[in-house]
């Protein structure tokens, strides 16, 4: 396939995607399915086609027939998308036995999407379950996350050239952890000095260690899915980097 090709499908195949999310979840249009989904789609209750594409997106559909999805980012390489987003939406109807008619909730979420011949036959979702279940009242956190938490802080100094690029690709991030299980919250600060360089730390914390090993594990996952490079940006950009796990001191 030549370069051209290529760049045009994958840019056929970001616009596929882009319609499932505007034209389907946004607008309620099923009538787009057989131009979007392969009826080799499998799934994740073993239904096939178009039945198996929907069967988890019909119950959070109809419970909140208002929902809005905004795609935060969305990436293609190849045959694969990746896209982060966020959801709004108002529950009228009861969703798997929870009933919280009249509340309006967010939640965010990510997908890689696999596509052959531009139409998905594979979804890999994560969506923050914990956050979701919390905005529904039905879970609750303490506010710093029981007595096991630990926080996670990240110290970097970015030169101003590649404040745009670095800035971008926290955000990325951001969406892949809190969707991850053990995750409580996450902030992120900056400051910009007068050669228009940026110091920016980024604090998440965690149910537990386990939950953050798992989430390394699961970040180097997705950076090989990506073909992405941590530290081999961070030098191109000449980004320094402190990072220290934390655990709340009641003696202080």
């Amino acid at each position: 396939m030549s370069n051209i090709a290529q760049i045009q499908s994958i840019q056929s195949n970001k616009a596929v995607v882009r319609s499932f999310f505007e034209q389907l979840l946004n607008h309620k249009d099923t009538s787009i399915l057989p131009s979007i989904v392969s009826a080799d789609f499998k799934g994740p209750e073993g239904e096939s086609g178009f039945n198996g594409f929907m069967e988890s997106l019909t119950p959070l559909l109809t419970s909140f027939p208002n929902i809005h999805y905004e795609i935060k980012s969305i990436i293609a390489e190849g045959n694969n998308v990746f896209v982060q987003w966020t959801w709004t939406g108002t529950q009228a109807t009861p969703y798997r036995g929870i009933s919280e008619i009249g509340k309006t909730i967010s939640n965010d979420g990510m997908g890689l999407f696999h596509l052959t011949n531009g139409k998905i036959d594979q979804a890999q979702v994560q969506t923050d379950r914990l956050g979701f279940l919390q905005s529904l009242g039905t879970v609750t956190t303490p506010i710093g996350g029981g007595q096991n938490a630990l926080t996670f802080i990240d110290k970097f100094h970015v030169p101003a050239a590649g404040i745009q690029e670095f800035e971008e690709r926290v955000r990325h991030n951001r969406a892949i952890l809190r969707a991850l299980p053990g995750f409580i919250r996450d902030e992120a600060y900056a400051h910009t000095d007068d050669q228009g360089d940026m110091t920016c730390i980024t604090v998440a914390i965690w149910k537990d260690q386990a939950s953050i090993d798992q989430a390394k594990k699961c970040v180097q996952e997705a950076y090989q899915k990506e073909g992405f490079n941590m530290p081999a940006m961070l030098s191109r950009l000449g980004i320094t980097m402190e990072r220290g796990i934390y655990k709340a001191s009641g003696d202080l």
